[in-house]
């Protein structure tokens, strides 16, 4: 009975350890800077909340879009050649997180995403 208590505390002790293993090695992403717009002007009294973030994980090769409340977006991902590498669209009325991948490296990325009412352009290394 004491070993089966001891053996199962012991497991118990290495999964929390390897948890926080690999909790700690997660990669925290690098905040692509967007330059944004927004076409017209605004009052105080109209403007809403919204997301428009973009974030990039080198060790991945992988952008993360979070858009929020900006109608139907459309994000698009080009290299320097100008060759358009990913592109994909999302309904924004809730808050949308896009994964995409980046199929290549060594090279300088260009992302837009546009709207209707909001658009956004920035760039990245890989």
């Amino acid at each position: 009975m004491k070993k089966t208590i001891l053996t199962s505390l012991l497991l118990f002790a290495i999964s929390i350890c390897n948890a926080n293993q690999s909790f700690l090695t997660k990669e925290d992403p690098d905040k692509i800077d967007l330059e944004k717009g927004h076409p017209g002007k605004e009052s105080e009294h109209e403007r809403t909340f919204y997301a428009l973030d973009a974030y990039l994980y080198k060790a991945t090769s992988i952008v993360e879009v979070e858009l929020f409340n900006i109608g139907t977006a459309t994000v698009t991902i080009t290299n320097s050649y100008g060759d358009i590498v990913c592109s994909t669209s999302a309904n924004t009325s809730l808050p949308v997180v896009l994964s995409l991948a980046i199929p290549s490296e060594g090279d300088t990325y260009f992302i837009e995403i546009s709207s209707a009412s909001w658009y956004a352009r920035g760039f990245f290394n890989l």
